[in-house]
């Protein structure tokens, strides 16, 4: 009964319906005939619905606080792979069937929302890989098949999760902002497995949170909370949605490795392109820890603000040196912590300002070193 439903699906009573969803994972709808198949028809037919879809989303939403755009479509499968075996080629199928889905889907948009700056649209290649069924190791092409996106000024979403991406970050970092850079569009990771369990994952997690800081690139992680997914995760199932790492224990108690990961400082303004962020490791940094901004200056007069988190180092044993010696430097303490939810906080954290007295435009690079000691 249940291989049969999943190739003919039928209108099932509720009950057997959830109990079929609850006894699957995700996957195991995605890579069957009838799911490709789906998503094939919705690539060839966006207006038969979704455009309107978007539509009225963006004309909802935007202007709202906190709203900037949307993403259109979460890791959108390649299309019928079974049926058009060349769609298993990710960048083909980037090209023929998501570029003109993206179009049509944006032209609406635009109906409702013409300018770009007051709802924009982030766009995401095909995942996962499209023969990843019959091919478990193979990795997604750290490069999409676009040979243009919709709209100039657009966001270039992407995700890493290995597998199927690229385990080594900075070569697949690198590749998608060259990526971005060759379509004109703004990098955006909207999606990574953000979060700690252990000492050690702390330490890669920190490491990793370093790697997107030092490109100056925007992210988000999965997932702020650990909601009961349908299936527990295991290594027969390791894709639960749902399990895994976030903020919180599943008890809803703050998990002390991923703000431990997440506590090196922060640079909330810059006043110029950053060139770099380094950051001491954690294991290596018992007595002392180190964090290096190097920016170039531009013409903005704003000055450059570094959040440092009481988790780093208490704030009074910050020593802050700037390779601008006419840059002055000024320290604000007793800051209010981040409010995650009703008890649980980052600590208080300090706010290192920096005025840049480096005419703009000069070649030479300005360097921000804070220091920490015990």
């Amino acid at each position: 009964m249940q291989a049969s439903f999943l190739n003919n699906p039928q209108p099932w009573p509720r009950e057997q319906g959830r109990t079929l969803c609850d006894g699957n994972s995700s996957f195991s709808y995605i890579w069957t005939h009838s799911g490709a198949k789906a998503y094939q028809t919705l690539w060839e037919n966006p207006d038969s619905g979704f455009s309107q879809f978007w539509r009225a989303v963006a004309a909802e939403f935007h202007g709202l606080p906190g709203v900037i755009g949307g993403e259109l479509w979460n890791e959108p499968f390649p299309g019928d792979v079974f049926g058009q075996p060349e769609m298993r080629d990710n960048h083909h199928a980037d090209r023929v069937n998501l570029s003109p889905f993206y179009t049509n889907v944006t032209a609406a948009i635009r109906e409702a929302v013409p300018e770009r700056k007051n709802f924009a649209i982030a766009f995401e290649p095909t995942w996962p890989v499209g023969d990843q069924d019959t091919n478990p190791t193979s990795l997604l092409p750290s490069a999409s098949g676009f040979e243009a996106l919709p709209e100039e000024g657009a966001v270039y979403a992407f995700h890493w999760y290995v597998p199927p991406a690229d385990g080594n970050l900075s070569r697949y970092l690198d590749a998608r902002l060259a990526d971005a850079r060759r379509l004109r569009a703004a990098p955006f990771a909207s999606e990574w497995n953000f979060g700690a369990w252990s000492e050690e994952s702390a330490e890669e997690f920190f490491a990793n949170v370093a790697q997107f800081e030092s490109r100056g690139l925007a992210y988000t992680g999965w997932q702020y909370k650990n909601f009961q997914g349908a299936l527990p995760h295991t290594d027969v199932n390791p894709t639960c949605t749902g399990c895994g790492s976030s903020f919180f224990y599943p008890n809803g108690t703050a998990s002390r490795f991923t703000f431990a990961g997440m506590s090196a400082p922060f640079a909330q303004a810059v006043a110029g392109r950053v060139l770099s962020v380094e950051v001491t490791p954690l294991r290596t940094a018992k007595d002392s820890r180190r964090y290096t901004l190097t920016l170039h200056p531009t013409k903005a007069t704003a000055p450059t603000e570094i959040i440092v988190s009481e988790l780093w180092l208490p704030a009074s044993n910050l020593d802050v040196k700037v390779s601008d010696a006419a840059a002055t430097v000024r320290i604000e303490s007793k800051l209010a912590g981040a409010k995650l939810t009703d008890g649980v906080a980052y600590p208080a954290a300090a706010k290192v300002v920096v005025n840049h007295a480096q005419s703009a435009g000069a070649a030479k690079p300005v360097r921000v070193t804070i220091t920490a000691k015990q």
